[in-house]
Formats: structure tokens, C-alpha cells, sequence
């Protein structure tokens, strides 16, 4: 008789002690769920391993699932490459006319801008067309780039058709932004190309060129550049560029599709910065500089001379 005591006793405890540890497997299950359903994946993970040791049954039921979605949602993302593009060839008008954008909404009506910074190509099919000599080719004195200053000097033999570092370029480097270009070459660019097609082309004023480079009437909210808050997705500048320019279009769009508001060459406009001193307005930032100088709010100046470190792109009417 008392073992028969015994054993029902310890029969009865072992029922007492499924029982509770079952309760327990059921009760940390819900409270992870609830978590994982509020997006506390981190509790739902724990909330759901600590129900496995409380039951063995539990890791029979669908826990182990659970726990493996949770696991999923605590991963970092993937790190994953910002998306290249390939520039889209100048069309229009015997192929002399860049792809522009129309940016609608501004203060001073409608407009097209270009899609991208004008290239080597485009301003080479200028120069065979007219013979146009810029004003490097002229012996004016210029800048070029050195312990991160500008570095001036007067030298015929660099000029549009050259890398930053003076170097005559390959044809395969024609997609990327001309350089040493001054804005009196810039403008002659645009009338000849104005002249061409019978429309209108002209640099941008500076309000025109950050209201297209802000997102203009597609803009969504106020972004710590123009096109993104990571820079490194839609720009060359000095942490990422290696001391030089890159084809036009590798980094990702703003808003309304334009590329390279931010990096690569600053852009010439229109305003004068101070007429006295015989500056006019660039904007955007480029190879040479850091973040600070992509910041929408920064404003730079260039003598209207040409530099490696500033090109353009034209708005049309």
C-alpha cells in the first residue's frame, strides 16, 4: 500500500510539474507573438527560447519556427550596391541636343534642364562644328587642383579635351564632365547650340538650379542633399572620387531624375556671386571637396576662368 502511495504521488507531481511547464511554454509563446506582432523581434526571440526550456513539448510545436522568423527580421540588411546608370546619348536635333528633364512648378514658369553635367563629347561635337578655341586655348590663366587648393596657372595645352590632371583624355573617357571650360565658354556653348536647333539653351540661374536640383515640384520632404540623405549614393566628391572625375550618371538620381546635383564638377550658373570682383555663382560641390560643400545651403564662386573642378548643364525654355 504505500508503494502504491508512492507512486501515485510521484505520478500526480509529474502531472503537477507538465502542467505548469506547459502553462509556462504557452504563456512566454503569446507574449512572443504579441512582441513579434508590435515589431519587438529581439523580445519575441527571447520570450520564445526561454518557452522552449520550459517544456520539451514545445520544441515540437511551431516554435521553432517563430524563433527562426525572428531571427530573419533581426539580421542586418544586405549590403547592396548603389544602382549604375548608363547615360542616356545626347538625342534631339541631328544628336546635337543633351536629354533634358522638364521641371515644372518653379517661381520663374517651366523649364528643361539637363539630365546631366554637359560631357566631353557633347562640348567636342561644339568645338569640330565651329572651331571654337576656349579661353585656355586662348592663354588665359586658369586653376587646376593642388594640396587641396586651387592651383592657377596659364597653359594652352590643358584645356577642355584634358583630365583634372592635364592630361589629354581617351575617347573613352568622352562621357565625362568637361572641365576647364569657363562660363564665357559655357555661354558659347549654349548659343551654338541654341542657334542649332532653333530653342532656347542658357545656364541656369541660381534659383532655377536649386529649385531642379531640390527635387522641384516632385521634392517629398527636405533631404540632407539633392537627391539623398547618404551622399555616397549620388555623388563623386573627395571621400569617394580617387582625386578625379567619373563618367556622368553612375550615382543615383534626385527626384525628378536628374543626376549629379551633388559631386563630380561643380556647375556653373547664370548670377553673378559679386560683379565687383568679377565672380559668378557655382553650385554643388565636386571632386575636389568634402561633404560640407554638398550641403544644399553651400554656396561657392568661381572667377569666370575656367578650373578642373567646374563644368555645367543648360536649361532650356
Amino acid at each position: 500500500m504505500k508503494m502504491v502511495f508512492v507512486f501515485f504521488s510521484l505520478f500526480f507531481c509529474g502531472i503537477t510539474f507538465y502542467v505548469q511547464a506547459q502553462t509556462c511554454c504557452d504563456k512566454l509563446r503569446q507574449a512572443g507573438i504579441e512582441s513579434y506582432a508590435n515589431g519587438n523581434y529581439a523580445d519575441a526571440l527571447k520570450k520564445w527560447e526561454a518557452a522552449k526550456t520550459c517544456a520539451s513539448k514545445c520544441t515540437t510545436n511551431d516554435l521553432d519556427s517563430w524563433i527562426k522568423k525572428a531571427k530573419d527580421k533581426l539580421k542586418p540588411p544586405a549590403k547592396t550596391q548603389p544602382k549604375t546608370t548608363t547615360p542616356t546619348p545626347p538625342s534631339g536635333a541631328g544628336g546635337l541636343e543633351p536629354a533634358m528633364i522638364l521641371v515644372q512648378g518653379a517661381p520663374s514658369g517651366d523649364f528643361y534642364i539637363g539630365k546631366y553635367e554637359v560631357t566631353v563629347g557633347e562640348f567636342k561635337a561644339f568645338v569640330d562644328a565651329t572651331k571654337y578655341q576656349t579661353d585656355n586655348e586662348k592663354g588665359k590663366q586658369f586653376a587646376g587642383w593642388k594640396n587641396d587648393a586651387p592651383d592657377y596657372k596659364t597653359n594652352a595645352n590643358i584645356n577642355w579635351r584634358c583630365n583634372v590632371l592635364g592630361v589629354k583624355r581617351p575617347s573613352s573617357e568622352y562621357n565625362h564632365p568637361v572641365i576647364f571650360v569657363s562660363k564665357k565658354d559655357a555661354d558659347a556653348y549654349a548659343a551654338w547650340l541654341s542657334k542649332k536647333t532653333g530653342k532656347t539653351y542658357r545656364l541656369p540661374t541660381e534659383k532655377e538650379w536649386t529649385y531642379a536640383a531640390s527635387g522641384g515640384n516632385k521634392k517629398t520632404r527636405q533631404l540632407d542633399f539633392y537627391g539623398s540623405d547618404d551622399l555616397d549614393r549620388i555623388a563623386w566628391y573627395k571621400d569617394n572620387a580617387n582625386g578625379t572625375t567619373h563618367p556622368v550618371g553612375q550615382k543615383l538620381p534626385n527626384e525628378l531624375g536628374l543626376f549629379d546635383m551633388n559631386g563630380n564638377v561643380w556647375e556653373w550658373c547664370s548670377d553673378w556671386y559679386d560683379k565687383s570682383q568679377g565672380t559668378y555663382v557655382a553650385r554643388g560641390g565636386g571632386w575636389t571637396g568634402d561633404a560640407t560643400y554638398c550641403l544644399p545651403g553651400n554656396r561657392a564662386y568661381g572667377i569666370a576662368n575656367s578650373t578642373s573642378f567646374i563644368g555645367f548643364r543648360l536649361i532650356r525654355k
